[in-house]
């Protein structure tokens, strides 16, 4: 008997843990549309930074400059995402 209501506690647990998770991701994707396009601005800008390529926040274009393969893949990819949700923050 006692094992069963231990399980019983640790399945209550678990449970209460998941609705905190989503309660918190809830928080953050309530973020406004305009706060959501200027971090994924500057995210593409640090993600620009970090391969040596240039970043033009007026036309969302990313210059590359060598760096390796991955991290340029990121850049553009930060700075895709940048110009869908200034787009949409518009």
């Amino acid at each position: 008997m006692p094992e069963s209501i231990l399980l019983d506690e640790v399945q209550v647990a678990d449970s209460e843990k998941r609705r905190a998770k989503r309660r918190k991701g809830a928080r953050v994707a309530h973020r406004s549309r305009k706060e959501a396009a200027a971090h994924a601005l500057e995210c593409a800008e640090v993600a620009a930074r970090n391969c040596g390529a240039e970043f033009d926040p007026d036309t969302f274009q990313v210059t590359l400059n060598g760096g390796s393969k991955t991290a340029n893949a990121a850049a553009v990819a930060a700075a895709t995402k940048a110009h869908r949700l200034a787009r949409r923050a518009k």
